[in-house]
């Protein structure tokens, strides 16, 4: 039984590498294509069924958290994007949950545990948005980072944690201020990230 979870552990952490490996080539590539990775343009309904474009947001740094209620590292990350919510000015930050699930069971979940941000639900059209972002397929959680120009600044699939979270959206203030170029800031943040999580 414990050699069985045990290999059960292997292959997840196993899968999570590849994921993440394949996130980074994947904007590595676009950066070296592109000067500037930006998010695409896209539109889904919110939970009382109107439809939000992302271009509301145009001019702040976003974070756009894919989850679902079924999914566990997903749950264990709302309290720490609704402490990132709270403790940024909504003129600058904008938190953004997009739930691959049906709205029904998003309501339900979300009467015991509250979100203090938006989150929109698809179930379809936002594994179809993920794809875009990940040129692959999705596995949840899945977070991106954007900085005030709409530009991919951090991708990361599995659960983010504070540390990691406050090393990115400093980075992203650093450019906004122009203490670092949005290049220099890709350069540095994985060392940084990685740094950060490990307590170094």
């Amino acid at each position: 039984m414990k050699l069985e979870k045990a290999r059960r552990l292997w292959r997840q952490l196993v899968t999570s590498l590849f994921v993440i490996i394949t996130l980074t080539v994947t904007l590595a590539e676009a950066q070296t294509t592109d000067a500037d990775f930006h998010r695409p343009d896209f539109s889904l309904p919110d939970l009382t069924g109107k439809l939000r474009s992302v271009t509301e947001w145009d001019g702040k740094a976003m974070i756009i958290n894919f989850w679902a209620t079924w999914c566990v590292p997903c749950k264990r990350e709302i309290p720490l994007f609704n402490q990132l919510d709270a403790a940024t000015d909504d003129n600058d930050l904008q938190v953004l949950g997009i739930a691959l699930d049906k709205p029904e069971n998003v309501k339900t979940y979300l009467q015991q545990f509250p979100m203090s941000y938006l989150t929109l639900v698809e179930e379809h059209k936002a594994q179809e948005l993920a794809a875009v972002f990940t040129g692959d397929s999705l596995v949840l959680p899945f977070t991106v980072f954007l900085d005030h120009k709409g530009r991919v600044f951090w991708m990361q699939v599995e659960e983010i944690y504070r540390e990691q979270a406050d090393v990115i959206l400093d980075y992203i203030n650093r450019v906004k201020a122009g203490e670092l170029s949005y290049e220099q800031a890709q350069q540095q943040l994985v060392q940084a990230v990685q740094a950060a999580r490990s307590g170094n």
